[in-house]
């Protein structure tokens, strides 16, 4: 008898489900982001799918306190213009043996 009131629990209460995509964008955005250009229609035409978009301009954000590349910067500022975007950026941790100062600075780079 069990199963029949847990069977009719499943069909009685709506089960709510949210579809999230985890994007690895290792891919250089080119002239104006326009290789990113499928990446940014998908992401539109799916409003209610939550993308996580980790970029990598550099096997982490770069050597510079800023990133300076005008096309990085286009790619990122159109994912961040989506309201179902999280941009993540990838920081390289060599496995753990990465000094952490080193590694804190380039995530300081993202944020």
């Amino acid at each position: 008898m069990s199963w029949c009131f847990s069977l009719a629990l499943l069909f009685a209460i709506p089960i709510a489900s949210a579809l999230d995509i985890l994007l690895p964008l290792y891919v250089y955005p080119g002239e104006g982001a326009s290789a990113w250009s499928d990446v940014f229609s998908t992401i539109s035409s799916h409003p209610n799918v939550q993308f996580e978009v980790v970029v990598n301009p550099n096997s982490g954000p770069g050597t510079t306190s800023f990133p300076t590349d005008p096309n990085i910067i286009a790619g990122v500022s159109k994912l961040n213009s989506f309201p179902n975007v999280h941009t993540v950026g990838y920081v390289l941790t060599g496995w753990g043996s990465r000094d952490n100062t080193t590694v804190e600075a380039e995530v300081d780079v993202y944020a």
